[in-house]
């Protein structure tokens, strides 16, 4: 890695970590300010190679697991909003890349739907009794919001990357 990746994944990572951590302590929409969090990660896919990404992920992950208050914020981010940039990032050339995303989305909701029907049976009491094809509108706009997000991640990191590319930045 050169000095100049180095730098760039340090000043993301903390940017990543420093919204997390507001996402956590400051009352609004902490969905958005996490959404940040994936935005910064995706420029740096995108801006750098492949491995300082993903180092800057798994730094933002360890950290935001150990040291932020709100640990579920860093479960999101590392299985959602991170996570789903990074594999993201293995599958943006392959022919059944949509197929996989979704796929990855989907096993990702169940898993935590999951673990939180098992570990806390309390607070899904009444999810329990609600039959399985009463969800599937809900799958079904959840599968559209994604692909919203998906596009919007897409056409947001393009514009940034061709400001900068404007305005004389160097890769």
């Amino acid at each position: 890695m050169t000095p100049k990746e180095i730098a760039l994944s340090g000043l993301v990572g903390a940017l990543s970590v420093l919204a997390l951590w507001a996402a956590s302590v400051l009352p609004g929409s902490r969905l958005a300010i996490t959404f940040y969090s994936a935005f910064v990660l995706d420029f740096l896919y995108e801006y750098t190679r492949l491995r300082c990404g993903l180092f800057v992920y798994l730094c933002v992950l360890c950290i935001s697991l150990l040291l932020l208050p709100g640990k579920m914020l860093g479960v999101l981010y590392g299985l959602y909003f991170g996570g789903y940039v990074s594999v993201r990032q293995f599958w943006q050339k392959h022919r059944w890349a949509w197929l996989f995303k979704g796929l990855y989305l989907n096993g990702v909701t169940l898993l935590l739907v999951a673990v939180l029907l098992t570990f806390s049976p309390d607070l899904c009491g009444r999810i329990r009794d609600i039959k399985v094809w009463q969800f599937l509108p809900l799958i079904f706009v959840l599968q559209i919001g994604w692909v919203c997000v998906d596009l919007f991640l897409s056409y947001v990191t393009r514009v940034f990357l061709r400001v900068l590319a404007d305005r004389g930045a160097k890769r």
